[in-house]
């Protein structure tokens, strides 16, 4: 069912570890990982690691139920756990509330792997299971897992810089003309941010494009911002496009649209922008919130 998926996470065995993650499966262990079909398995897939024969667990009605799309996303995560080489019996040493804390922090390790693995063989996967992940806001399946928030934008944070989203309003070559950009040698950082997930504000993601720089971040998750490194200082025009999520009664998030915006930028060390749009209106990023 996923050969082509083992060929494209095999292929990324090598992906950065990031400091304190277990050190990853050797790339043999990943295309010796075998996939059995179970339909009374409770949840979509379980992955058991070996160091001589991995397995992968999967129900093939749920997941022809959720979408090819979200299945190869749930597909790699498992693989995610495979190349860390998770074993739950590692995580159930621990009391239960530690316990909990470091199945959740797997959970994440995996996400990130699955995003970093399909970002560009398979950027809808991981676009369908952001909006997924999205959907379920504060919610989690169980103690075990993070919140659907938390996912969401664990799997935006991992996105390499080269899967950026391949949106027509960020990729136009068209820029605002009202100034010609003006810089000096001086490299800076400065701050991107949005208002944090609370009551009377809405979801955000956020993808931008300010003068060579693009990247992405989002207010589903903690921290809702972004620092932006390595541009020289100076004036820029900027595109910013936003997702938009707004919470119902039942405390779940739903998709209410996008919205985009342009400008023009001065960055300075230091500084920070917030990303502003009032209903009916544009985006912007404002100085000094």
């Amino acid at each position: 069912m996923t050969r082509s998926l083992v060929a494209v996470v095999a292929g990324v065995v090598s992906l950065a570890v990031q400091p304190g993650l277990p050190e990853p499966a050797p790339a043999d262990a990943i295309e010796s990982v075998r996939e059995i079909p179970i339909d009374t398995l409770r949840d979509l897939a379980i992955a058991v690691y070996d160091a001589r024969h991995p397995i992968i667990y999967f129900n093939p009605t749920r997941m022809q139920n959720i979408g090819p799309n979200l299945a190869a996303f749930f597909m790699a995560h498992e693989y995610g756990h495979i190349h860390f080489r998770h074993t739950r019996a590692s995580a159930l040493g621990s009391g239960s509330g530690q316990r909990d804390v470091e199945l959740q922090s797997r959970e994440l390790e995996a996400d990130c792997f699955a995003a970093a693995a399909l970002a560009v063989p398979n950027r809808p996967a991981v676009d369908a299971a952001v909006r997924y992940f999205s959907r379920q806001g504060p919610f989690r399946f169980d103690v075990e897992h993070p919140t659907g928030a938390q996912r969401a934008a664990k799997i935006l944070s991992c996105l390499p810089p080269t899967a950026s989203p391949e949106r027509p309003a960020l990729l136009v070559a068209s820029r605002p003309t009202a100034r010609a950009p003006r810089v000096d040698s001086s490299r800076v950082a400065f701050t991107l941010h949005t208002e944090p997930l609370t009551g009377g504000q809405s979801g955000k993601n956020v993808r931008f494009r300010i003068g060579p720089v693009t990247g992405t971040f989002s207010n589903l998750g903690l921290p809702s911002s972004i620092l932006v490194r390595d541009l020289a200082a100076g004036t820029y025009d900027y595109q910013v496009e936003v997702d938009l999520f707004f919470l119902d009664d039942m405390l779940q998030l739903n998709p209410s649209g996008t919205v985009q915006g342009r400008g023009i930028l001065t960055v300075r060390d230091g500084a920070a922008f917030q990303v502003e749009w009032n209903p009916g209106g544009s985006v912007v990023l404002v100085e000094g919130h």
